[in-house]
């Protein structure tokens, strides 16, 4: 005995062993990075899931990501059959949730990556493929989407949005969009720890509204299903409440998301 905590020499009947893993070292380098609060990611034994679909993620720092729709669901679509949490387009049933943070608001300055992707049947014409939000369809909230192979930042009714990307179905991507509110400036990028330029920057204040963040969709205004979810397979989703947009902030960013593309060569390259 140690302590409080018992050590037996032998396996005990009908008790699972734990789930023996070695942290890669950039992830253990990426958890240093105190600006980042959120990191969902589904492996290392840390996904739960009950009936009626229910899916639960519990984070690398402590926050926990969870849904009870059928088209939000564990599987793969990656390269070397990594976990992914696959989501299907289209609305979620009603009363099912689409998969989000409990507690986790969003109402000011923040950073958000997304690594994901697309699944073979994605069109990118109109139609909206949502990567996160926080808040409500039509509300005062932060919303970071793709359509028409543009990147997309809404605030409430404002937004600033890219020029046309070269995006394809069956292709991964990292996508970033951080904000300062001190600054009132956004930045996005996609596959590059450089910023993307804007072709309309229209941005004209802090969104959110105290409402928690939702991964690869968006809540109704009664909070009882999420539209529009991201059309695709996401492997890593990182969050935190202080801007990487500032200069002085460029070399951090950078260095995370290199972190980030260090773990996934297979899948991505980062400009």
């Amino acid at each position: 005995m140690t302590g409080s905590i018992p050590k037996i020499p032998f396996a005990l009947p009908h008790i699972p062993a734990r789930p023996a893993f070695t942290v890669p070292g950039a992830e253990g380098r990426m958890l240093d990075f105190e600006d980042i609060e959120l990191w969902i990611q589904p492996d290392l034994g840390n996904v739960r899931t009950g009936a009626g679909n229910y899916l639960s993620i519990t984070g690398r720092k402590g926050w926990r990501a969870q849904s009870n729709d059928a088209k939000i669901a564990l599987g793969t679509g990656m390269a070397n059959a990594i976990p992914t949490i696959n989501m299907a387009a289209g609305v979620t049933t009603l009363g099912k949730l689409p998969l989000h943070v409990p507690g986790y608001i969003i109402s000011g300055s923040y950073f958000v990556a997304v690594l994901f992707r697309w699944a073979s049947t994605a069109v990118f014409d109109a139609t909206v493929y949502r990567f996160m939000s926080a808040g409500i369809t039509g509300g005062a909230d932060v919303e970071f989407y793709s359509t028409s192979n543009r990147l997309v930042l809404r605030h409430t009714d404002a937004l600033s949005q890219t020029a046309v990307l070269t995006m394809a179905a069956n292709t991964s991507y990292l996508v970033w969009a951080s904000y300062d509110a001190a600054l009132n400036q956004a930045k996005v990028g996609i596959n590059s720890a450089s910023a993307t330029a804007w072709s309309t920057n229209a941005l004209t204040g802090a969104g959110g509204a105290g409402r928690e963040i939702v991964i690869g969709s968006v809540l109704n205004a009664e909070k009882t299903q999420g539209s529009q979810p991201l059309l695709g397979e996401v492997r890593g989703f990182w969050a935190g409440r202080t801007p990487w947009v500032a200069p002085e902030t460029d070399t951090v960013r950078e260095a995370f998301l290199r972190e980030i593309a260090s773990l996934y060569p297979d899948d991505i390259t980062l400009s």
